[in-house]
């Protein structure tokens, strides 16, 4: 009873403060001058604890022990360096208390005095010695406390000293690491300029610079960059996170531009696969997902730019910057595409190190090899084989490499693709095989070397010709004869049923004609084409005498054969006024000649007139023919003289020859106008037609005789009279450009839209074979100006395909006059192909005709023919660059013009634009679609208008996102539902591998969930972070949503990649009622995140009580109390970092355990201490915890 009398007697006079009796106390009891408590307390630690300092100097003068300890090591100078009491420190310290004490937790004085901020505290120790790198328990130092907690002034005594200044504790902090992530700039700077390690990295790899982004700290990122040495921008976490990616996660945009201006890298990727730019969209930071985006462009279409251009060196520096190596400009090339083109190796050999796609095609289809194939580039494509390059692949129009090599004759290329296994025998759109393409440009060589590999020799393309045809037709005799060694069947016949050798004789190819002869095996020499026409039928159609001669020597031909038009060779030869191949015919065919008409020949007058004379005795009947054809034969040699001898001797004066010939009709179409008027004089008819129907009138007007025709329009001459092939004076006259003879016949009004058999009419014709004069006069006459030949070729189109330029310009100058008369020029009308002027013009390559027709406004350029090509791919299939860049220059504005309408809500621009765009679905620059636009926006009657226009619901913009993914990431109920009746792909995923339905749960449109989960939407679907639509809905709280996944069978228990379930992220977010519906539907309750946190951690961490209740409660499976994270904190400790009394409390009812030490030693008393919560405190200590804590918060109470 005496000790306890003491202790409380001296505690009484410690708390009255009563030196004399103190001193008094100690003279007598000097024994107990350092006794302790059951506390550990002695009387210096309690003044020390308190500041007493008078009490303090009393006890120095009975020697007290200085550096006495408490239970938790701490001494003195600890204490009341700790506590602030600087006079206390320096009485101490002249005492010779040991400035370098630690207590168990490691902390000296220094460390303690620096934590709180004590700056005279920390002088007086610094004076005194004071170890500056001593660590405590947690690896702490002096600095990195100082730093911490951001005393400027303590840390520039700090680094005064000989400090370590990279010091690390054991979370791997260094100072600047926990200054950095406490946004301090002004120390930042200090530290760095002591040289502090910029790139030091945490426990989690976190550099400075990632804390500082991470927070938003911008001028401490701008510090870090610009006078950190050696510092690593682009530096990657353990959840390969960088900088710039923890500056987008947040939010933090300044920080993102200062990043960005010390050239961060965009295109890194971390562990979930996720670039900074798609963190920042999936986080919803519009801002800094336009700021990245605009980079990413800004360098991809530099890229892009600087391979068109040939700049080698931006390249190489791009390389590095660029997202997407196979990215595509506007015009869909990518920088290998531009590479190949401009025969850039160095270029190439840069992108196909750097995994550029070698495949990648441009917007007709043309892969690298493809290009530099069909422009000769050996070494290129040697090169692209050389590294995996496809070599039968084919563009739009089914051209390979190797068609296209043959195309051009370029042997050596084509011999390295067929000897890397390119396929001879691939047929293109048009099925002409590489054989074909050579055969047609009289590619000997490489059509040998096809022949050696296998091609199909008798291949047939679309039109029914075949290298044997195309060759013929042509002339190469080397490759026929080539051909003809390799077994080639003469008999196959093209799509008008021409033989080889028709085409042979048609052309005058007479070598061929003689090799075909001689070598064809069962070559039919007689047969007939479509219009049945034999081979010697069409030699003589051109006057090809020398074949004709080849012809007529084969023991097989018969001359005789007569064709749809019940014409012979001699009755073509006769027509077309071939007189050497008619006299060779003749004398097949008779063998002699009149006796008669030999005087007539010679133009023997007076033997003639004498002859006439003796032939007066006889009868005229019996002599009438040799008369009548002695005049024929004068009219053809043109004798006026002998015939107007004839004529007075009885010959008839419509006496006709074998062809229906009269004298009027020879006269006339010789031109001789003194007999043809002497004819008329003398009754000819002028009407009489010849055995081809023709008139005199015709003839004269085809050969373009305007007296002639004038004369016999003076003897009124039918104008409209037609001969066996329909044709007219007026379409003859037109069709050979005869001006003055049309201005006659126009004079008599004849009917100008009469047709010939082949549908064409004075009009057309003289359109298709280029006359605008003529054009314009019949233009005048009421002619029907979109009138069709028989392929429906109107005569704007027969114009453009031949390329006369003054015909379309009169025609198109008419256009508004024409209209007026009720008979509008229609600019887009297509013939029997599909083809309109435009794609004519495209055809042969008449750009200026194309510029032309492009000013009319009226024009179409985006209208398909049969074989689905537009004017533009039929420029770019034949290689007419310049039309090709006219028309996507069109298109192209066209196109952005109407997504720019799309985008403003100009319903009355867009209906218009639509008739001119061919294709609905362009993509503008971001690879938005129209639709994708109208569905973002939200505008449902612009969004139903495209449907209505076939617009493709599943088209993907360049995040690979669709309108209906749009649609329902916006909340545009109607539009879901209207994609989705069109049929839009339900589980179709974006980049991030977010569905319509992950979207639509995380911004909680539960219409929308319900109508795509009715749509048989895939609700388990997982996105690039493995969350699911149940995650998603859990971890925003939309309750409704939840039920409706459950109801459908979502898994609850689906971890995404940071191991979160729903139920953990229900937990985390305080959504009670999910949570509860989760665990009723059998989530886990003791489930881990990657860090090991249980759902009842982060609901204690948080502060949700009634979840934690809920989680206390579970009776289905036993709630694990006591887990801990990677950081070795449990439930408890949480609830006590954030101050959750209630939840403190029942977690203890629970039973808990409460002394469990995370990895830094710390207890949920400590922490709840380290707080001075006392009401926790007291709940712990009430439940048993017992004070182990290295602060000083003890019983001040002396008694035992």
């Amino acid at each position: 009873m005496e000790s306890k009398s003491k202790s409380s007697g001296l505690s009484e006079l410690l708390k009255s403060e009563n030196l004399e009796e103190l001193r008094k106390y100690f003279n007598e009891h000097i024994n107990e001058i350092n006794k302790k408590n059951r506390h550990g307390n002695s009387s210096l630690l309690w003044a020390s604890q308190k500041g007493k300092i008078k009490i303090i100097e009393l006890l120095l003068e009975f020697n007290v022990n200085i550096n006495i300890v408490d239970k938790h090591g701490n001494n003195p100078l600890i204490i009341a360096s700790a506590n602030g009491f600087r006079d206390i420190v320096e009485l101490l310290l002249k005492n010779n208390a040991k400035v370098n004490e630690i207590n168990h937790y490691n902390n000296t004085a220094l460390i303690l005095a620096c934590n709180k901020g004590y700056t005279s505290i920390v002088e007086l120790l610094l004076k005194y010695n004071a170890d500056v790198n001593i660590k405590n328990r947690a690896h702490d130092t002096a600095l990195i406390r100082a730093c911490a907690n951001g005393h400027k002034k303590i840390v520039e005594m700090l680094l005064e000293r000989n400090i370590n200044i990279n010091a690390i504790n054991r979370k791997n902090d260094s100072a600047l690491s926990l200054v950095c992530f406490n946004g301090n700039d002004k120390i930042a700077e200090m530290l760095l300029e002591h040289g502090a390690d910029v790139n030091i990295k945490d426990y989690n790899d976190n550099t400075t610079l990632m804390m500082a982004s991470f927070n938003g700290y911008e001028k401490i990122v701008e510090l870090l960059l610009k006078e950190g040495k050696d510092i690593d921008i682009n530096n990657s976490n353990t959840e390969g996170n960088t900088s710039l990616m923890m500056a987008c996660y947040n939010g933090h945009e300044k920080a993102v531009q200062t990043l960005l201006k010390y050239n961060a890298n965009i295109n890194l990727e971390n562990e979930n696969g996720e670039t900074a730019l798609e963190i920042a969209q999936e986080r919803n930071f519009e801002s800094i997902a336009n700021l990245l985006q605009d980079i990413d462009d800004k360098c991809t279409l530099s890229f892009i730019s600087a391979s068109k251009h040939n700049k080698t060196e931006t390249v190489k520096q791009l390389l590095q910057k660029i997202s997407d190596i196979d990215a595509k400009d506007e015009e869909g090339n990518s920088a290998i595409i531009y590479a190949c083109q401009n025969e850039n190796e160095e270029i190439i050999k840069l992108l196909i190190e750097n995994e550029a796609d070698i495949d990648a095609t441009d917007i007709y289809g043309n892969t690298a090899l493809i290009i530099s194939s069909a422009n000769g580039h050996e070494s290129i494509v040697k090169l692209l084989i050389e590294n995996g390059a496809e070599i039968n692949k084919m563009n739009n129009y089914k051209n390979t490499a190797l068609i296209l090599a043959c195309n051009k004759g370029y042997i050596e290329i084509a011999d390295l693709l067929i000897n890397n296994k390119a396929d001879p025998n691939i047929e293109n759109k048009r099925r002409d095989t590489a054989l074909l393409r050579a055969c047609a440009n009289g590619h000997k060589t490489i059509v040998e070397m096809l022949l050696n590999n296998n091609a199909n020799v008798n291949v047939i393309n679309k039109k029914n010709d075949t290298p044997m045809a195309l060759a013929c037709f042509i002339g190469y005799e080397d490759i026929v004869e080539l051909l003809l060694n390799h077994d080639a069947d003469l008999q196959i016949i093209d799509e008008n049923k021409n033989t080889a050798l028709m085409m042979a004789s048609y052309n005058g190819h007479k070598n061929i004609v003689e090799l075909l002869l001689k070598k064809g095996n069962n070559i039919n020499v007689n047969a007939q084409n479509i219009d049945g026409n034999t081979a010697l039928m069409m030699a003589c159609f051109n006057g090809h005498e020398k074949v004709v001669e080849i012809l007529i020597n084969n023991s097989d031909v018969n001359i005789n054969i007569k064709n749809n038009e019940d014409e012979t060779a001699l009755e073509i030869a006769g027509e077309k006024d071939y007189k050497n191949i008619v006299e060779l015919l003749h004398l097949v065919k008779e063998g002699d000649t009149s006796t008669f008409l030999t005087a007539i020949k010679e133009r023997d007058i007076p033997t003639v007139e004498a002859t006439l004379s003796k032939m007066k005795e006889i009868p005229l009947e019996k002599i009438q023919i040799e008369i009548n054809n002695a005049l024929v034969y004068v009219c053809q040699i043109n004798d006026y003289e002998l015939a107007k001898i004839l004529i007075e001797n009885g010959a008839n004066i419509n006496a006709m020859d074998e062809y229906g010939n009269v004298p009027i009709i020879l006269a006339a179409g010789n031109g001789n106008e003194e007999l043809t008027r002497y004819l008329l004089e003398n009754s000819a008819d002028v009407n009489t037609k010849n055995k081809y129907g023709n008139t005199a009138l015709i003839l004269a007007s085809n050969k373009g005789l305007d007296n002639i025709a004038a004369i016999l329009l003076e003897y009124d001459a039918n104008v409209n009279i037609v001969n066996i092939k329909n044709d007219n004076a007026l379409i003859r006259a037109s069709a050979n450009g005869h001006i003055e003879v049309v201005k006659l016949l126009l004079s008599k009004n004849p009917d100008v839209n009469i047709k010939n058999k082949n549908n064409d009419s004075a009009f057309t014709l003289a359109c298709y074979i280029g006359y605008p004069e003529i054009v314009e006069m019949l233009l005048e006459h009421d002619v029907n100006v979109n009138e069709k030949d028989e392929n429906e070729n109107s005569a704007l189109m027969m114009a453009c395909f031949n390329g006369h330029i003054k015909v379309v310009e009169v025609l198109l100058s008419v256009k508004e006059k024409m209209a007026a008369k009720g008979n509008p020029l229609q600019i887009n009308n297509q013939n029997i192909d599909g083809n309109t002027a435009l794609m004519m013009a495209c055809l042969n390559g008449h750009e200026n005709v194309v510029k032309i027709l492009l000013d009319d406004k009226e024009l179409n350029v985006n209208i398909k023919n049969v074989e689905d090509s537009t004017a533009l791919d039929i420029a770019a299939e034949r290689g007419f660059e310049p039309i090709v860049e006219l028309l996507q220059n069109i298109n192209k504005k066209n196109n952005m013009a109407f997504i720019s309408a799309v985008k403003k809500r100009e319903v009355k621009t867009i209906e218009s634009l639509l008739k001119q765009i061919g294709n609905i679905n362009v993509k503008d620059r971001k690879k938005n679609t129209a639709l994708i636009y109208a569905s973002q926006n939200g505008d449902k009657e612009i969004v139903q208008l495209l449907l209505d226009h076939n617009a493709d619901v599943n088209t993907l913009d360049k995040y690979g996102n669709t309108a209906l993914i749009v649609a329902s990431a916006s909340g545009y109920e109607s539009i879901v539902n209207a994609l989705l009746e069109r049929g839009a792909n339900v589980n179709e995923m974006n980049n991030f591998k977010n569905t319509a339905l992950i979207l639509a749960c995380n911004k909680g449109y539960t219409n929308i969930v319900k109508a795509l989960i009715k749509a048989n939407s895939n609700i388990n679907i997982k996105n690039a972070i493995h969350d699911t639509a149940l995650i998603r809905a859990s971890e925003r709280g939309y309750g409704s949503i939840v039920d409706l996944l459950l109801e459908n069978n979502a898994d609850v228990n689906v971890m995404n990649k940071k191991n979160d379930t729903a139920l953990t992220l229900a937990c985390f977010n305080g959504h009670s009622k999910i949570a509860q519906n989760l665990l009723d539907h059998g989530a886990n309750p003791n489930v881990k995140d990657k860090n090991d946190n249980t759902p009842l951690m982060m609901a204690c961490f948080n502060g949700y009580q009634a979840i934690v209740e809920m989680l206390l409660n579970i009776e289905k499976e036993k709630i694990e109390l006591d887990n801990k994270n990677t950081d070795g904190n449990t439930a408890l400790m949480m609830a006590c970092f954030n101050e959750h009394e209630s939840i403190v409390k029942l977690l203890l009812d629970k039973n808990v355990k409460f002394d469990i030490e995370s990895n830094q030693g710390e207890t949920a008393l400590s922490i709840a201490k380290y707080k001075k919560n006392y009401a926790i405190i007291d709940l712990l200590i009430q439940h048993g915890a017992t004070d182990n804590e290295s602060d000083n918060n003890s019983d001040d109470s002396f008694e035992e």
